[in-house]
């Protein structure tokens, strides 16, 4: 009976931990309009990081059908980070924060869905 607690404990520590990252990576995404200027990608990037916010809230809700889509997103995302490296969308260190957040969304994501719980 222990057993069983502990993993629904961590179960929904691996859920607040990626929605923490995930609120992170949101509010790195909004300040890009500001340092690379109000043009189409810019924009999109902070409705992005609007989304990412939400998304965030509701996986410390433990909204059970999140994880499988937000770990999608997480890949998508930190693919797109590494593509926008050295371009003039923002600049490096900022994508580099936003590829680690997006990472550890992932990683506690990972843990969560593929966990023997």
């Amino acid at each position: 009976m222990t057993e069983t607690a502990t993993l629904s404990e961590k179960a929904a520590n691996h859920y607040n931990m990626a929605g923490l990252f995930l609120i992170i990576s949101g509010i790195l995404h909004l300040p890009i309009p500001f340092l690379a200027g109000f043009w189409q990608k810019p924009i999109v990037l902070a409705v992005a990081g609007i989304i990412w916010i939400l998304l965030g809230l509701g996986l410390r809700r433990k909204n059970k059908f999140l994880p499988c889509i937000v770990y999608v997103f997480m890949l998508v995302g930190m693919i797109a980070s590494m593509a926008s490296l050295n371009s003039n969308v923002g600049p490096n260190w900022l994508w580099g924060m936003i590829f680690i957040a997006d990472f550890l969304v992932a990683f506690f994501l990972f843990r969560l869905i593929w966990s023997k719980e």
